[in-house]
């Protein structure tokens, strides 16, 4: 059996988009990241423009931009400055607005949950970052995590309200009561998690955050429980819903013992 150019390009770019996910959620280097390869990935989509639809081509955008990010923190020599890393987060975090802003007629839901995923990788990293060494790098850094977590915020609302969106998107079969969210990739799913991860993160450590954005952070936490008891009983993951029945009722201040389930280490 022979493939056309075209089926085997689509098929390799496929690959790419599920490595990409893999290794993100596996806190892994993508397998496919050196400025080679993506540009290989770049000639793909060229290849099969006419019948690549747009927003697999956002889709696929995302992707590489979260792939050479990576790239380029493991050009930092000894994994760089806070200085040097934060500024890479923002040069990224231009690049994935620039993609919603070339297909923002074909913008939807879907995407929106798969850019601020992104987003979220970014600030991530930057909250993820050793504890600096001397004074001056320490304040440096804190300034650098206050921002993170202020724009994690906002990407992890955005990840919410699409997702509640996609979950309220009625499907055209009676047994799934969470519309056709049901039917995506688990990456939606696991991206929700990571934001509802990350208003935890907001709420427990960000000593400057005014009260809007706590009381935003714990209505997103409700918000995200009412997705995740939208899904059948026998759903991956469904456990979670038990985490996040139990942390909507708590305040800030009583966070720690849901927040000791959730967050790595590396994040206290």
């Amino acid at each position: 059996m022979s493939y056309s150019s075209d089926y085997l390009s689509l098929n390799w770019l496929s690959c790419f988009d599920i490595g990409i996910r893999l290794s993100t959620y596996l806190g892994m280097p993508p397998p496919i990241s050196t400025p080679h390869l993506l540009n290989a990935v770049k000639q793909a989509c060229s290849q099969v423009s006419s019948v690549l639809p747009p927003s697999f081509r956002a889709l696929l955008t995302i992707r590489q931009v979260t792939a050479s990010f990576t790239s380029h923190l493991l050009d930092l020599s000894d994994g760089g400055s806070h200085t040097a890393h934060f500024g890479l987060t923002q040069h990224f975090d231009k690049q994935l607005d620039d993609v919603k802003t070339d297909i923002a007629t074909c913008w939807t839901p879907a995407l929106e949950v798969d850019l601020q995923g992104a987003k979220l990788y970014l600030y991530a990293t930057t909250l993820a970052l050793p504890t600096a060494s001397d004074a001056k790098e320490t304040t440096v850094r804190s300034l650098h995590r206050e921002t993170a977590l202020q724009k994690g915020l906002l990407a992890a609302m955005a990840v919410i309200t699409n997702t509640t969106a996609l979950s309220l998107t009625s499907a055209d079969s009676d047994c799934y009561l969470a519309g056709v969210l049901t039917f995506y990739p688990k990456q939606y799913f696991t991206t929700l998690f990571f934001a509802t991860t990350f208003l935890f993160r907001l709420l427990l450590s960000s000593r400057t955050a005014m009260q809007q954005d706590r009381e935003l952070a714990l209505a997103g936490l409700m918000d995200a429980h009412k997705t995740f008891h939208s899904f059948p009983n026998d759903r991956d993951h469904v456990a979670l819903l038990y985490i996040s029945r139990h942390s909507s009722k708590y305040s800030a201040s009583n966070l720690p013992l849901v927040a000791n389930l959730l967050l790595p280490p590396s994040w206290s």
